[in-house]
């Protein structure tokens, strides 16, 4: 609700208290912008709202205004240009003059170095395994929580708890608590065992090369008002054969060959006797998923389980996971700065839909819901204690596998200082270079 004609303050009005609030209108990605500035690239959708743009990159789209530490000033397909605020709001910021991005469109480490050391670059975006290439004595590593998806982000698997394919109507339209109905995954001991087959910690180490940290819960330890750690199952492939074998997924050889696909037993439950342990998982084909998703096919080859990997471009992806056309899933569920704001949506049932990194798992259930439901509206120590509820409820069923909390990497020259590694929307806000 607005003050008023020409106010300056706008007013919100609630149901209840909403705790997470303020923490929801910091967000990267959907800045406070002028209406007119897309009105005159989109069509009229005939209901009064805007439609389509049909020109993303028209003259308006190109000045854009804003609030913050610094302004925009020009653009290229190799470089953007953003000139110091002199009316930013915090008094004496930003110290920088102005901050130059330079887009490359195959990034080489080598390149990246030589620019550092010849002070055409300060600052650098960077995979882990980059990091050697860059001398401690030039140059510092910054981690950053937050990065251009979210912040305080876990690389996670999804399990599909419904049949292949089952669309998210189809799904909302069962009870609640109605049972899961993959014939593979809904199983929590198959779950369990999938958990206990990746080697979640030579992921961290050789995919992102001991950046950030193992995963130990389903909420990022950067938030540590809601963040409890759970005792969630340790790599163990032995104990994945035996949670597999008493599950009804049985050894054809009989303990000769490990790697042999295992085969369902024909239990009530369990697909038709002879049927192979055999799940796919989709993935971005580019970045580290890529390789999240070679070292799933290995490790779970390891207990019986066969893997088809599945690359997909992310269009791709997304309408796969839309359609819910996938048994596993790799996604970076990114929890933002309170556990409303991007871990909820994994597990209330109201977020089955047909849009991706929504609620992957298919988790439909009433105790689940009504801990969310409380969650939202607590505060304090009610807060903390529903949250390590919903944590631990969570980790009993283990719809997902917790894999790593992944941060940014950069590297900067030892000649710049006080970057903000919590929020890279302020990441240059008090940032200085002494040459």
């Amino acid at each position: 609700e607005p003050d008023g004609p020409g106010g300056k303050q706008v007013k919100f009005h609630f149901l209840f208290k909403y705790s997470p609030f303020i923490d929801q209108l910091n967000v990267t990605e959907a800045p406070i912008i002028p209406k007119d500035v897309y009105a005159h690239c989109a069509v009229d959708g005939g209901d009064g709202t805007l439609g389509n743009q049909t020109a993303p990159f028209c003259a308006e789209n190109l000045k854009p205004v804003g609030s913050g530490p610094f302004m925009f000033s020009s653009v290229s397909p190799t470089q953007l240009v953003l000139l110091r605020n002199p009316t930013y709001f915090k008094k004496g910021l930003p110290y920088l003059d102005s901050v130059v991005f330079t887009v490359t469109t195959t990034p080489q480490t080598g390149l990246l170095a030589a620019r550092s050391q010849s002070g055409s670059n300060d600052v650098a975006n960077i995979a882990g395994n980059q990091l050697s290439s860059f001398p401690s004595t030039s140059y510092d590593t910054v981690q950053v929580a937050r990065g251009s998806g979210g912040g305080n982000c876990i690389t996670t698997l999804s399990l599909n708890l419904w049949k292949k394919g089952e669309t998210a109507a189809a799904i909302n339209a069962k009870p609640t608590d109605a049972p899961y109905d993959h014939p593979i995954l809904s199983n929590a001991a198959v779950r369990k065992a999938i958990f206990e087959g990746f080697d979640r910690q030579s992921a961290h180490t050789n995919i992102e090369f001991s950046q950030g940290k193992v995963a130990t819960s389903p909420i990022n330890s950067n938030l540590p008002l809601a963040y409890q750690a759970q005792s969630l199952p340790a790599y163990n492939p032995g104990q994945a054969r035996t949670d597999l074998q008493n599950a009804g997924w049985i050894d054809p050889s009989k303990g000769s060959d490990p790697t042999t696909t295992r085969t369902s037993d024909g239990r009530s439950g369990l697909p038709s006797a002879g049927t192979p342990l055999a799940i796919d998982a989709i993935h971005f084909d580019n970045g580290t998923q890529v390789q999240y998703g070679q070292q799933m096919v290995a490790n779970l080859k390891q207990i019986g389980i066969a893997v088809t990997d599945r690359p997909e471009s992310n269009g791709q992806a997304q309408t796969d996971m839309g359609a819910r056309n996938y048994d596993t899933a790799f996604v970076s569920y990114c929890d933002g700065d309170d556990p409303v704001v991007g871990v909820r949506r994994q597990y209330v049932s109201t977020q089955i839909s047909t849009t991706a990194f929504t609620n992957q798992a298919g988790v439909r259930s009433s105790q689940m819901d009504a801990l969310w439901d409380q969650a939202i509206r607590a505060t304090g120590s009610q807060y903390t204690s529903l949250y390590h509820q919903i944590q631990q409820l969570a980790a009993q069923t283990l719809p997902y596998v917790w894999i790593t909390e992944t941060v940014n990497v950069r590297v900067s020259r030892s000649v710049c200082h006080n970057f903000n590694q919590q929020n890279t929307g302020l990441f240059m806000e008090t940032a200085w270079c002494t040459g």
